[in-house]
């Protein structure tokens, strides 16, 4: 099956509103904190929400206030970058459609999710992390 863009899966999204984004990073051995995460072209500030012996979770929230909204019939690739020190970084690209606030019915269309859940494991020299596996819940 051709794909018409270039990931299988597509984000809806406001402009005008301001997503919670929650970086949870479990691991095996030592825990690093990121600083910030990087959407698009917004550096956003994470602090520590809670920790556990196997998880960290960090909070920070997206502005979209900024954005335009995308043409129709497009989509805008979206780099997403974490930073972990002494473990790489984590870069993924979602594909997003982002609507005028006037049309945020629109951001209901398909199925909803709350959240992006990533595998992944540092490579061998250890300045990126792969994704293993990726899941929408």
């Amino acid at each position: 099956m051709a794909l018409r863009y270039s990931a299988a899966r597509l984000l809806l999204l406001n402009t005008r509103s301001t997503p919670s984004c929650i970086s949870a990073i479990k691991s095996n051995g030592l825990l690093r904190r990121p600083r910030t995460i990087v959407i698009g072209e917004c550096d956003i500030s994470l602090e520590e929400a809670s920790r556990d012996a196997s998880e960290v979770k960090y909070s920070g929230s997206w502005d979209t206030e900024d954005l335009m909204a995308t043409k129709s019939g497009e989509r805008q690739p979206t780099a997403v970058c974490l930073k972990l020190a002494d473990i790489g970084a984590f870069e993924a690209v979602w594909q997003c459609k982002f609507y005028n606030y006037q049309k945020r019915d629109h951001c209901k269309w398909g199925n909803s999710f709350n959240a992006i859940v990533y595998e992944c494991r540092p490579n061998d020299t250890r300045t990126l992390l792969w994704i293993n596996k990726e899941n929408f819940q």
